[in-house]
């Protein structure tokens, strides 16, 4: 299931306190997606298998004021150099 930007930004309009979250694929909007990602307080985040990130990701979550203090990430070929 790929959920992109337009839920993001609803469930940060529903539930702006959420501190955890764990991501499915992002289809296309994978840096979009984290724009709005970087509205939340965020304190952990779970990534799998974003194939649309950028290495640009981590510069929206640190000009989004990211809050995170851990990060699983699994497949994710823009943040790190293992093949998955």
């Amino acid at each position: 299931m790929c959920l992109g930007r337009a839920f993001y930004e609803e469930l940060h309009a529903i539930c702006p306190a959420l501190v955890k979250i764990s991501l499915p694929h992002c289809g296309t909007d994978g840096n979009e997606c984290f724009r709005v990602l970087g509205r939340f307080s965020l304190v952990e985040m779970n990534i799998a298998s974003m194939d649309a990130l950028t290495p640009a990701v981590v510069d929206i979550m640190v000009e989004g004021g990211a809050t995170l203090e851990a990060a699983n990430l699994s497949c994710v070929p823009a943040l790190g150099s293992a093949e998955c």
